[in-house]
């Protein structure tokens, strides 16, 4: 069997625990693993755009269970219309994001609208966790997080929900949007019912110009590893 690293926990193991509970047998005997190509960095997506819309990652209708983790991604946009550090659209029955473990730093010139991770939640069997990320918007009017359900029923573990929490959501305006703008995390929380654990903190960061979204001290940012 050939597949890439990225499967080890999905498509291995599946193959393993379906085969011994069906034959008693291993799936397979042999394995060939390929690697992930990145840049010579790690995964770093750095745009500057002006484009009308402007996506540093762009998944739309997606299916199966997806993993958006362990990125960096810097966007300094000088257009004057919408812009993602990452669209994420869950859809219908088999639509799940695990979204862990990224930084983002975006700009972006007037009059455009900003978000850092726009979750949009469709059908009861999609969903997402959201957790881990550090998020830093420098525009005003621009949103860490963007959620397109904001009923308490959409909050939770498990299918047709937002599992969120542990994230730094800074912003000069606002912490995110659910179902209307939160300026601040108090008010976010009230409606993000999962979310007891974020915080808004400016990060330092170990780069002065930025080249690295590494913080400086991450005291304040500690929080429970995501599996």
């Amino acid at each position: 069997i050939a597949e890439g690293v990225d499967q080890t926990r999905g498509w291995f193991y599946t193959l393993h625990a379906i085969n011994t509970m069906v034959s008693d047998k291993c799936a397979f005997k042999r394995v060939i693993s390929n690697g992930l190509v990145l840049d010579k960095d790690g995964n770093k997506i750095y745009m500057n755009d002006t484009a009308m819309y402007a996506y540093g990652i762009y998944h739309y209708y997606a299916s199966g269970h997806n993993y958006i983790t362990n990125n960096e991604l810097k966007i300094n946009y000088s257009g004057n219309s919408n812009y993602h550090a990452m669209y994420c659209y869950a859809y219908n029955t088999t639509g799940t994001y695990d979204i862990h473990h990224n930084s983002i730093r975006m700009y972006s010139g007037t009059g455009s609208y900003g978000y850092g991770i726009y979750a949009y939640l469709y059908g009861s069997a999609a969903s997402f966790s959201i957790r881990n990320n550090n998020i830093e918007m420098l525009t005003s009017g621009a949103y860490p997080m963007y959620l397109n359900q904001s009923a308490a029923s959409y909050f939770g573990v498990g299918l047709g929900m937002y599992d969120i929490d542990y994230n730094n959501l800074v912003a000069p305006t606002y912490v995110g949007y659910a179902g209307a703008a939160k300026s601040t995390l108090a008010a976010w929380q009230t409606t993000v019912k999962t979310d007891l654990h974020s915080v808004v903190v400016t990060p330092v960061y170990t780069s002065a110009t930025h080249d690295s979204l590494k913080v400086a001290n991450d005291t304040a940012y500690i929080c429970p590893s995501v599996a």
